[in-house]
């Protein structure tokens, strides 16, 4: 029985299909492969995913910020793993070719006054969706901690001990 080559959009697809059926999101990075495809099917048609079609597209948009390409870099390195157990000729990526290139902002540390202002200032958040204290609260949170706002937001009761 022969066996036709999927291009490299059927191959995302089936990448993206399979990763939400794991229960991720995926949304920044299947537009991303979705590009890779793209790029893939036109200029190497048929071709199996290697780490030379990796760098020369990640290499196609030298505009990119850093942490761009190595999100581009990243999925594309995801893809190759999930490629890899059916096809053999897919090459696996290495982890460290773009991390170079990254460098975490530095963080913004503010003043008692900016402080002061963000925590009297009343955003324009829709009805019911945080009271004015739980703001406060999330916002003071994130200034006195450096907590990440998903970190807050995941934040229940049990994770407070009031007493210490």
């Amino acid at each position: 029985m022969t066996q036709t080559k999927k291009t490299m959009a059927q191959n995302v697809d089936s990448y993206v299909k399979s990763k939400r059926g794991l229960g991720c999101k995926f949304k920044g990075t299947e537009t991303i492969l979705k590009n890779f495809a793209r790029f893939a099917d036109y200029n190497y048609p048929g071709k199996p995913l290697t780490i030379q079609l990796a760098v020369e597209w990640v290499a196609t948009a030298p505009h990119l910020k850093p942490s761009t390409k190595l999100a581009r870099y990243s999925a594309v390195r995801g893809l190759a793993q999930y490629l890899k157990l059916d096809d053999p000729k897919t090459e696996l990526i290495p982890k460290n070719i773009y991390t170079v290139w990254f460098r975490r902002m530095t963080p913004y540390i503010y003043t008692d006054r900016e402080i002061a202002l963000l925590m009297n200032t009343d955003p324009k958040i829709p009805q019911g969706e945080f009271d004015t204290l739980t703001r406060k609260t999330i916002l003071g949170l994130l200034i006195s901690t450096g907590m990440r706002i998903q970190e807050t937001l995941d934040l229940k009761k049990n994770d407070v001990d009031l007493k210490k």
